[in-house]
């Protein structure tokens, strides 16, 4: 399996992830907490680590505590101390979903979850097979079994995963998430809706099993300024803060309802400049119940 990452996705993501949010206190964030998750990306990771202390830096700004697992530490149980309690999740890092080229079979055990670091040291490198673990839905749900995968075993098992109910998961610049996949070149097959749909179907799942109130996915470098509209605007609504995205286009939505909860799926078809050869995929999604307020999920007390 090649790794999942795009390489024209750097220097792109450098330009539109550049801007920062000036964001004020508010109470909106009181008692909240977010926690960061940097995963493995080889030369990426330096970039991806700049850009979640820019959402470190919103959420404290809103009036959240923040806990950080960045690699070369983002190791399962690190994880795990800082997802405990968190009532917004942010992770950065390789995706690994489904469909994808690699199999016709969703192995649940390492898809629709994180790429972490599998020990402490092994620096940043990503290669899945010796120094980073996928640790996918069944790792985030603590189903996994005898049957899953050796690494998945070996390193995904060390502690269960305890958010504060009602959380919301934020996935930036990681493929699949959204509904893109991986394209090296201009031949390569584009992403029809009914996969874009799958995939994010499928990523959601297990957010949504664990008591998340909300999935969002963007490609566009602003996870900051998504978490700063959550935590500043608890009245408003999850939709709301879906359509002030950088990436929001409302021509270019498809909407339906989620096959496996009780939620709705939006995705949507857009282009980012220099991304895959400047040809539309779906950059930017949310799955969720699209009227509720991060103050009725438990989110933010304000």
């Amino acid at each position: 399996m090649r790794v999942a990452v795009t390489r024209i996705l750097l220097a792109v993501c450098l330009v539109v992830g550049a801007s920062t949010v000036s964001a004020q206190p508010s109470m909106g964030g009181s008692g909240v907490k977010v926690a960061i998750i940097v995963g493995p990306t080889g030369s990426l990771t330096d970039s991806y680590r700049s850009w979640a202390n820019e959402v470190a830096a919103a959420a404290r700004n809103a009036g959240a505590t923040v806990a950080k697992a960045y690699s070369p530490r983002a190791t399962w149980p690190r994880v795990v101390d800082a997802v405990r309690g968190a009532n917004v999740i942010v992770y950065f890092g390789h995706g690994n979903g489904y469909p994808s080229p690699y199999s016709s079979t969703e192995w649940r055990d390492r898809v629709n979850g994180w790429g972490l670091n599998r020990t402490t040291e092994n620096g940043d490198k990503d290669d899945w097979s010796k120094t980073m673990v996928y640790c996918g839905e069944k790792a985030l749900l603590g189903k996994l079994g005898a049957y899953d995968g050796a690494a998945q075993g070996k390193y995904c098992t060390n502690g269960e995963l305890r958010p504060a109910p009602g959380f919301v998961m934020v996935y930036a610049q990681a493929h699949y998430t959204p509904g893109f996949g991986e394209r090296y070149s201009r031949d390569d097959p584009r992403t029809p809706y009914r996969k874009a749909r799958q995939r994010v179907r499928n990523y959601s799942f297990p957010i949504l099993a664990m008591g998340g109130s909300a999935f969002y996915a963007t490609a566009y470098g602003d996870a900051h300024q998504l978490v700063a509209r959550l935590l500043k605007n608890p009245g408003r609504s999850f939709a709301w803060a879906f359509k002030q995205g950088k990436g929001y286009d409302a021509d270019a939505i498809r909407k339906s309802s989620h096959p496996d909860r009780n939620a709705r799926i939006w995705v949507q078809k857009t282009t980012i400049r220099g991304f895959h050869f400047g040809q539309p995929d779906w950059w930017y999604a949310f799955v969720g119940k699209p009227h509720r307020t991060p103050k009725q999920a438990g989110v933010t007390g304000g």
